[in-house]
């Protein structure tokens, strides 16, 4: 996944605020705009990350801190 906007040069620590954990592209030479999302996992566990994702993008649309919504 890569991360654009410009004040998210380090696309790991950005998801992380958001309680997205993930691995960051420095470890496959991408890169600190870059990260890796397992989604090799239960049904449950891509709930909760479709769930904080989803969070993520309404706080960016919204002006919200992430995890702050009453989702």
């Amino acid at each position: 996944m890569k991360c654009e906007r410009e004040e998210d040069e380090d696309c790991y620590n950005a998801l992380l605020k958001a309680k997205i954990i993930t691995r960051s592209g420095v470890w496959y030479e991408a890169g600190t705009r870059y990260t890796r999302i397992s989604l090799l996992k239960r049904d449950d566990d891509f709930e909760v990350l479709m769930e904080r994702v989803a969070d993520l993008v309404n706080a960016e649309k919204y002006g919200e801190a992430p995890g702050s919504s009453s989702m």
